[in-house]
């Protein structure tokens, strides 16, 4: 995947067309085992073993299904129905509850034969997409009753890999103690594989969007307009949360984190991480913090953030605090030169707009396409064509 990003953020239409290549490599490295079909027109009564015959649940799906099994999901709005007793707090919350060794796969329309003909938007008509736009959109929304994380994988990592591809996940709100508190959107531990979801208006303590408690993968992902609660201590990672060594947010844009509750993130308002974490290929845009690190914030030293944007972040403190983590080719903006940092402007471009290199010495311009209306693509005057580094 690496190769085929040949710009800083991973956000030009080359980057994106690398997108494309692995949505494809990625689907043809999914197991060819059983499969169970969900649809709003299904019924738990089913055999859910065809779009014929589906279910209507989610979560029955995910009991019914055994490592390498794959479970479709029909575009729709889903509500998780599992109930869960929280910790510490003895209180009640609903989720939809992962299952060892299981791909939960959205963004169908309820014929397809295999993933890949899977649909997804192509807003310029150039045969580019954002691996997170499905023209079917299957949406995953927490319960307003009982609240709770949407995604809830446990705290043990699994014996076998779980995949989550192809959702909207939004509506999660995890407000418990300790990691009950984590990851609004997704709470996953080890051995885990997020990709090609959208993530948005989710609300936790720490992690609005998801929280990675083990060594797992949140990669090709929008994570956009999520909160950490103001209540309590002051949470951190907004939009993501890498609390264990292995975690890895990769070719991701991470934007609007943390501004409606503004007072409530303490650091990370786009992405918090510990020791041992990584964040690559990223672009993190419009997030805010009241402390350090509004972009970014890394706790502890032996991290790595790498080829990466960090632009129009707000906050009395800096866009980014690496905590001694490592940094390497990556763009931000108002920060002075430094090993492995290019000091971008705060203004997108020069006077002749996004398409035209009109970059110097004392002002370097991201040049995204439209930033104004959340489009972060990179126009053709960016100076962060061609600098990112595999």
């Amino acid at each position: 995947m690496q190769a085929q990003f040949q710009v800083l953020a991973g956000m030009s239409q080359a980057a994106r067309r690398g997108v494309c290549f692995f949505i494809l490599l990625a689907l043809q490295t999914l197991s060819a085992g059983s499969v169970y079909c969900v649809s709003p027109q299904g019924d738990d009564s089913n055999s859910g073993e065809s779009w014929q015959e589906p279910l209507d649940s989610v979560q029955s799906a995910l009991r019914r299904a055994g490592p390498g099994t794959q479970v479709w999901v029909a575009a729709g709005i889903y509500q998780p129905q599992e109930t869960r007793v929280l910790d510490a707090s003895l209180t009640l919350a609903t989720s939809f509850v992962l299952t060892d060794g299981v791909q939960l796969l959205g963004g169908f329309a309820g014929y397809e034969e295999s993933p890949a003909e899977r649909q997804r938007f192509d807003r310029d008509n150039n045969g580019v997409v954002e691996a997170w736009e499905f023209t079917h959109e299957t949406i995953l929304q927490g319960s307003e009753d009982l609240g709770g994380t949407v995604l809830w994988g446990g705290q043990q990592d699994f014996l076998h890999a779980v995949l989550i591809d192809g959702f909207t996940i939004s509506g999660g709100r995890a407000l418990g103690f300790a990691q009950d508190g984590q990851g609004g959107g997704a709470l996953l531990p080890g051995n885990c594989v997020l990709q090609n979801c959208l993530l948005t208006g989710n609300l936790a303590r720490q992690g609005g969007g998801v929280a990675l408690l083990g060594p797992s993968t949140v990669r090709n992902c929008a994570v956009v307009d999520n909160e950490v609660a103001a209540e309590g201590s002051l949470g951190c990672g907004g939009g993501v949360l890498l609390a264990a060594p292995g975690a890895v947010l990769s070719n991701s844009l991470v934007q609007g984190n943390c501004r409606l509750l503004r007072g409530a993130c303490r650091g990370g308002g786009g992405v918090a991480g510990t020791a041992g974490t990584a964040v690559k290929y990223c672009t993190i845009v419009e997030n805010y913090a009241e402390g350090d690190g509004a972009g970014i914030c890394f706790s502890e030293a032996a991290a790595q953030l790498h080829s990466s944007v960090i632009w129009g972040n707000v906050g009395p403190g800096a866009q980014i605090r690496l905590g001694g983590a490592q940094c390497r080719h990556c763009a931000v903006q108002d920060c002075s030169a430094a090993a492995g940092i290019l000091p971008l402007a705060a203004e997108n471009c020069g006077a002749n707009g996004v398409a035209v290199n009109d970059n110097t010495i004392a002002a370097l311009y991201p040049c995204f396409r439209d930033p104004a209306r959340g489009d972060y693509r990179l126009g053709a005057g960016s100076y962060l064509i061609n600098r990112g580094r595999g």
